[in-house]
């Protein structure tokens, strides 16, 4: 109970510090903005601030989803953790629409390009006219806690703009990082021995 207890003040905490930085990005961008955790199976929105557009992705706060390999903030967890072997070792990489990646040497090496970049990207590969942009939010240890991204159509998140949404989003999660205590400059930052 006690375990239960701290986990969820934990939670607690991360919403209530990430926060306003979601608030935010849903007025820099005007589109949905999610944060998530990942239980050890799936991931599930905590936290979520929806865009004021008519047309807009639907989500909730609660809502799971296992399918990792085709959603970024699912490759964000596989980037990030040491979770790809159990994973791929227990879960088919199906495809969900004709956009998701099912081949693993693809995977890797779009796992490989998050690390590098400090986002990830999946352009309608869980649902089709949902582009999302995610990235990492490390605790002081520099372990993966969560993961923010911005959700939104297809035809409002072009492709011109994912790499300008990924360094925002990048340099968002870098600062809810820092007010967790992780204190270093960037998300690939090599660990000190």
């Amino acid at each position: 109970m006690l375990s239960l207890s701290s986990e969820l003040l934990r939670k607690l905490d991360l919403r209530t510090k990430a926060y306003p930085y979601l608030k935010q990005l849903m007025e820099q961008t005007n589109e949905t903005i999610e944060l998530e955790i990942f239980d050890g199976k799936s991931l599930i929105i905590i936290e979520k601030i929806e865009s004021e557009e008519s047309v807009r992705l639907f989500s909730q706060v609660g809502d799971r989803f296992e399918h990792l390999h085709a959603s970024a903030p699912g490759k964000i967890i596989l980037a990030y953790t040491g979770f790809l072997t159990e994973y791929i070792k227990n879960t088919k990489l199906i495809k969900i629409t004709k956009n998701t990646i099912i081949n693993l040497n693809i995977l890797k090496q779009q796992l490989a390009g998050i690390r590098n970049k400090g986002y990830s990207f999946d352009d309608q590969e869980i649902r089709m006219g949902i582009r999302r942009i995610s990235a990492p939010i490390l605790d002081l240890h520099g372990k993966l806690t969560a993961v923010i991204d911005i959700a939104g159509p297809a035809f409002r998140i072009c492709l011109k703009d994912v790499d300008k949404y990924g360094k925002l989003l990048n340099n968002i999660g870098l600062r809810i990082s820092r007010e967790l205590g992780y204190e270093k400059k960037s998300f690939n930052e090599k660990q000190s021995a």
